[in-house]
């Protein structure tokens, strides 16, 4: 907060060392992933832009890149990388201009931008998990701020898929999804 700065620390080389993204305000929001490589990824709101960032290191060097900047979009983000041979990223983030969940995803070979769910405000403190049957398969915890719900989206059978999980009171904030062995 002092500088303003994405940071990642790691200790893999045997002491701590940490990298300082050059992004001025960059940095909240942020979610990591660690490849089966043992490289970083991850994702970021840039409050200067108001865009989905993503920084990784993959190829060696820190590589920083602007994801989505369609309005201002990209905060509550959660990402999940998977693929041994070419590692395929999945970002979950909320669309503050249209008030809706998105995902990012390079699955195919080049970024794709997906609205899930529009209705109402939702898409509040994602969480993403992948499925371990196909590395396309997601599944996202989120928020409902208008019903003020507990949501869970995914598209393990095919076609992107829409629940309320809880919705006796107020829940749902701060949500966090984790996937077994049997998915």
């Amino acid at each position: 907060v002092t500088n303003g700065d994405l940071r990642y620390a790691t200790n893999a080389a045997g002491s701590w060392g940490v990298f300082f993204a050059p992004d001025l305000f960059a940095g909240l929001m942020t979610s990591l992933s660690i490849d089966s490589n043992n490289k970083a990824h991850i994702s970021y709101y840039d409050t200067t832009n108001g865009d989905l960032k993503y920084a990784t290191n993959a190829s060696g060097s820190w590589v920083l890149s602007t994801l989505d900047s369609a309005g201002t979009v990209g905060q509550w983000t959660s990402i999940a990388v998977t693929g041994t041979v070419t590692t395929q990223v999945h970002i979950s983030y909320y669309d503050v201009t249209n008030f809706d969940l998105k995902y990012a995803t390079n699955a195919s070979g080049s970024w794709v931008y997906t609205t899930l769910d529009s209705a109402g405000t939702v898409g509040y403190w994602t969480s993403i998990a992948l499925d371990s049957n196909s590395i396309s398969m997601a599944h996202i915890s989120y928020y409902d701020v208008t019903n003020l719900d507990l949501k869970y989206a995914t598209n393990a059978s095919g076609s992107w898929v829409y629940s309320t999980v809880d919705s006796a009171g107020m829940v749902g904030d701060w949500t966090s999804i984790a996937l077994d062995s049997n998915n």
